[in-house]
């Protein structure tokens, strides 16, 4: 069971991820932090809003990158060479990440999985 301190604190890791901030606004140390972390349901909630995090921004980017699209469009047609590749280049980038991210999920599932099969036959 979580503290009212650590839910407070995971309150506010909601809308200021990045940790120093987090911790400041909720008033805590780092080292409070990092004690928390052993604690198995505060680092599931962590990663529950890290997750979320990561969803926020796939979906955002994907909004943006249809947009993008069509301002690359526009741009291709009527923009010099210069300006065309790295328009191209900025949206390719952007989507190399997300996809990045979503096979790094892909694989840790898939590591659960065999390390769950190795387990079974011991």
């Amino acid at each position: 069971m979580l503290t009212k301190k650590q839910a407070y604190f995971l309150e506010v890791y909601l809308t200021s991820p990045i940790l120093s901030e987090a911790c400041k606004k909720a008033g805590i140390s780092r080292q409070t932090y990092y004690t928390w972390l052993k604690n198995k349901e505060f680092i599931k909630r962590i990663e529950d809003i890290q997750n979320s995090i990561i969803i926020g921004v796939k979906e955002k980017l994907d909004e943006l990158t249809g947009e993008a699209l069509n301002e690359l469009e526009k741009l291709l047609l009527n923009s010099n060479d210069g300006v065309k590749v790295r328009c191209i280049s900025i949206i390719l980038d952007n989507m190399f990440k997300i996809k990045d991210l979503e096979l790094e999920k892909r694989i840790e599932k898939l590591e659960e999985i065999i390390e769950g099969i190795r387990n079974e036959k011991r």
